[in-house]
């Protein structure tokens, strides 16, 4: 039995995977995951004014540039969520290039973010 295991374990595709090598791409869930704690941090992102609100770049389009952008409060949590954000972003290059998907060629620029003042909560500036 212990030498069916060993053999097992030494074919099974994690031990195939060789140091370095790239491992299949991340599923949407796991960047559904990503999302949903990045959602998590960025709370209600309460503010008081234009200077406390950033917007943080999510994602990652098949031909470059973000898919998306969350406005967010300034505070203990940037460093967490900019973390965050990077890990999401390395995920969909990653689905992106295992895919062979390929999408619009257009960049999303960054609208910035502003303090709502009457839900006094960071949103991001109208483009339009």
């Amino acid at each position: 039995m212990l030498q069916l295991l060993m053999l097992w374990l030494l074919l099974s595709p994690v031990a195939l995977t060789a140091p370095g090598s790239v491992a299949s791409a991340p599923s949407a869930t796991d960047t559904q995951v990503l999302l949903q704690d990045i959602d998590a941090l960025v709370g209600k992102a309460s503010c008081s004014a234009d200077t406390q609100c950033r917007s943080l770049a999510l994602g990652q389009r098949s031909c470059g540039g973000p898919e998306q952008y969350r406005a967010y409060a300034a505070g203990a949590a940037d460093a967490r969520l900019i973390e965050l954000a990077r890990q999401h972003t390395q995920a969909r290059r990653a689905q992106h290039s295992g895919s062979g998907r390929v999408g619009i060629c257009q960049m999303l620029p960054d609208p910035g973010a502003r303090c709502d003042r009457e839900q006094q909560r960071c949103v991001l500036r109208d483009t339009r």
